[in-house]
Parts: C-alpha cells; structure tokens; sequence
C-alpha cells in the first residue's frame, strides 16, 4: 500500500495516481510497510488545504464556545426547553466573540440564539395555554 502525501488515502502499490485526490505518487512515497510504527504517515496543512485542524485542542476558545452553545441549545430542545434560558445566555456569549468573523463559528452561535429564543417562547406559550384550563 502507498500513501498519498497529498491526501493520505491508501492506493495499492504500483499506482501512479492517488485515486481520491489525483495527486502524482512518486517512487519515494512512502509505502505503509516500510514507515516506522511512530512515525505520521502524512500531514495536513491547514493553511494550504483549507481544512481544520482534527485536534479539538487546536481550536479557538471562542469557537468551542460556539460549538458548546449550539450544542447545549439543541440538546435544550430535545429536553423542552428546561434549559433554553441558559443556552441563550451562552450563545450571546459565544456570539459577541466571534462577531464579524463570518466563520462557522458565528452561524452556530447565531443558531443557538435562535434554537433557544424559539424554545423560551414555546415554554411560555405552553404555559400560558395550561393556565388557561
């Protein structure tokens, strides 16, 4: 098996082309067999790949903020909304520091908002339907 260095993808020996990203398999890739045990078989590079980091470490606090407010909102949901006046404190939060950035991070915070505020508004107009029998 040979490993692209683009990708990583395992190709069979003897392919001249990685068969998921294309790239050019030289005679010096390395052959899976062949790496020692510790060593990465290959390494992403967030800035010229576009991709993130796989590490949770690796991210912003902000951004783990973001995702723990849409997390949290959502799971609020699933639970009726016993916790949506939390979450929403938590998304506002997560929200005024990744403001502006136009990254995934924003748009979650943004959802958490709106998940949370949908659900207040449901647990009030629940209740004031009960209180009405």
């Amino acid at each position: 098996m040979i490993v692209c260095p683009q990708c990583g993808t395992k190709n069979k020996d003897g392919s001249q082309r990685c068969k998921d990203c294309g790239a050019t398999l030289d005679k010096g890739t390395v052959n899976v067999i062949d790496a020692p045990v510790d060593a990465p078989l290959f390494h992403v590079d967030s800035e010229k790949t576009g991709r993130g980091s796989d590490n949770f470490g690796d991210m912003d606090p902000a951004d783990k903020l973001s995702m723990v407010a849409f997390v949290f909102s959502v799971v609020s949901a699933f639970l009726c909304g016993i916790c949506s006046f939390f979450s929403l404190i938590v998304s506002i939060v997560a929200y005024t520091r990744v403001k502006g950035s136009g990254t995934k991070s924003e748009k979650m915070a943004k959802s958490g908002m709106i998940i949370s505020i949908v659900m207040i508004i449901v647990m009030f107009g629940l209740s004031i339907l009960s209180s009405m029998d």
